[in-house]
């Protein structure tokens, strides 16, 4: 529970600074370099992913579990972005697992696929003891369909290499709320 609250937290302070910032010149588009230059820190996409599915794990006490999670993406360039994402897995095997990932995506129409590795942190159940926090790493693969220029759907896959402890196998799908673009946030 308390991940859900740093994560509206993040949403509260990545808000706050957007509603700030909003007034700029009025006398003409901003100068490169200017303290009113909007694309120097906020050019790009922010999104805001709630995803849900199954997770599967493996090792000894294998077995598959519902899961929920949430994600943030900064994409400030075209090309390249950051994932912020938490997943809980529910019911068979516990598990919860958070995420900082480098993001690559692209957009072919309102096509999006994306590919993202990072590191993080897992807390994981095995059968006999309780949970452990434990350092991982996930890769992460998927693709979004948007369909209007705010809200999309999509599929995503995550591995999550979990050290000293099973491996995770994620698959969901994904709801996107974005804002910004071409022209920033």
């Amino acid at each position: 529970m308390k991940q859900f609250f740093y994560l509206a937290l993040l949403i509260l302070v990545f808000g706050s600074g957007y509603e700030l910032s909003a007034q700029g010149r009025t006398d003409g588009p901003p100068r490169s370099g200017s303290e009113f230059d909007r694309s120097l820190w906020r050019g790009g996409e922010l999104q805001l992913g709630l995803q849900f599915g199954a997770s599967f794990r493996r090792g000894s006490g294998s077995g598959q579990s519902l899961a929920a999670g949430a994600d943030i993406d900064v994409r400030p360039y075209e090309l390249f972005g950051l994932r912020a994402s938490y997943l809980h897995a529910f019911t068979k095997h516990k598990a919860q697992l958070l995420f900082l990932s480098p993001l690559i995506h692209t957009e072919v129409s309102n096509f999006r696929p994306y590919l993202a590795f990072g590191p993080g942190l897992a807390r994981v159940r095995r059968e006999a003891e309780s949970s452990k926090l434990r350092f991982a790493t996930a890769a992460t693969a998927g693709a979004d369909v948007m369909l209007t220029t705010r809200l999309g759907i999509g599929m995503l896959y995550q591995y999550a290499l979990v050290f000293d402890g099973p491996d995770h196998h994620h698959i969901g799908a994904r709801f996107v709320f974005s804002w910004g673009g071409p022209g920033g946030w």
